[in-house]
């Protein structure tokens, strides 16, 4: 009995814990969503109150500052001015570099129809499809200049030949016995001279005559001496000058040197940028180049034959042997070039053929 009351009562205070934090939780529950609530309730105050301040201020901003609006429309119209500028500089930009593309298809044009000439001219060969005019350019400067400093050298021994002559003149009333006499008694002074400067007796000098002539002399062939071999040294220097500035040229060549193969020259990078486009109007200008060359040939040829040599008989025979054969063999190769002329057909294909290998 005892025992079942004591379960009885148990049960009962369990029962009373269990409902009493039941209803705990409950209240918990309601003020934890309470405060959930305020917390939101606080968060949307708050950004409410941050935008509302942002938005006063903007427009505290706005209303203060008056003069901000003709601020921005001037910094707008200095910005719209140098768009315009820019823009106007990039349209000449644009004018330039059209410009300079057709410079450089006029260059190149220039170049192609140099080439054909030169080649023509040289007699160069079909496989041989470009010369290098910038080399040939720098070759003739180079000449040019070598020819200048001969030249020089020449007029400096022409006017030391005209001294000589001048000089020999005035001996010339002499005889051979007081030349010699002369020379020894010099080569006697000078070895005189030798002897009193290596003894250090200057006094001897100055006693005699005959000694300081022989100095003024001595003097006189020294400085004429000195100035040949001043003048020969400045001619050296020049040739040392020329050949400085080819030796120059030829590092600077070596130096552009790229992976075994040099790189071209201007005249060689646009003759090899065009070399895939071939113009038909160069086609045409040769072939009516060559019909002109025909026409011309076939009147060289009719002058030629209608020239009668017998009729002069004594102007060729006066001629040198070595001028005659030159003269014979000039001949016959003008009769052999009128006779090729004479087909024009096969000379506009020769032309063609040739024109086609260069642009190649």
């Amino acid at each position: 009995m005892l025992h079942n009351t004591y379960n009885r009562n148990y049960q009962l205070n369990y029962d009373k814990l269990v409902n009493q934090l039941r209803e705990e939780n409950k209240i918990l529950r309601l003020e934890a969503e309470d405060i959930r609530q305020k917390l939101q309730d606080a968060q949307g105050d708050n950004q409410v109150l941050r935008t509302g301040g942002f938005v006063k201020d903007c427009i505290n901003t706005i209303l203060t500052s008056s003069d901000s609006k003709e601020e921005l429309v001037k910094n707008l119209e200095i910005i719209h001015s140098k768009y315009q500028q820019l823009k106007l500089d990039f349209g000449l930009l644009l004018d330039d570099k059209q410009e300079l593309i057709t410079e450089r298809d006029g260059v190149r044009s220039k170049i192609r129809r140099l080439n054909y000439q030169l080649a023509a001219s040289l007699n160069a060969n079909k496989n041989q499809c470009i010369l290098d005019i910038d080399s040939i350019l720098l070759e003739n400067k180079y000449l040019n200049e070598r020819l200048q400093l001969e030249i020089a050298e020449k007029e400096m021994l022409r006017k030391t030949n005209s001294l000589y002559q001048n000089t020999s003149k005035t001996n010339d009333d002499l005889s051979l016995l007081s030349a010699n006499n002369s020379i020894t008694r010099k080569v006697l002074a000078c070895k005189q001279m030798q002897q009193i400067l290596e003894t250090g007796n200057l006094q001897a000098l100055f006693s005699n005559s005959t000694t300081l002539a022989d100095l003024r002399k001595l003097c006189q062939t020294l400085f004429e001496a000195l100035q040949d071999k001043s003048i020969a040294l400045n001619h050296q220097k020049k040739t040392n000058k020329v050949l400085a500035k080819r030796l120059e040229d030829l590092e600077n060549k070596l130096k552009t040197i790229n992976h075994g193969e040099a790189i071209m020259s201007p005249s060689l990078v646009l003759l090899n940028e065009c070399s895939n486009t071939s113009d038909e109007t160069d086609i045409e200008t040769s072939s009516i180049d060559e019909s002109n060359t025909c026409l011309i040939y076939k009147e060289d040829e009719s002058i030629i034959k209608n020239i009668n040599f017998d009729k002069y008989p004594n102007e060729m025979n006066t001629l040198p042997k070595n001028l005659q054969q030159l003269v014979s063999e000039a001949m016959q190769t003008i009769t052999i070039d009128s006779s090729n002329h004479s087909n024009p057909s096969t000379s506009t294909k020769a032309c063609l053929s040739s024109t086609s290998d260069i642009n190649i």
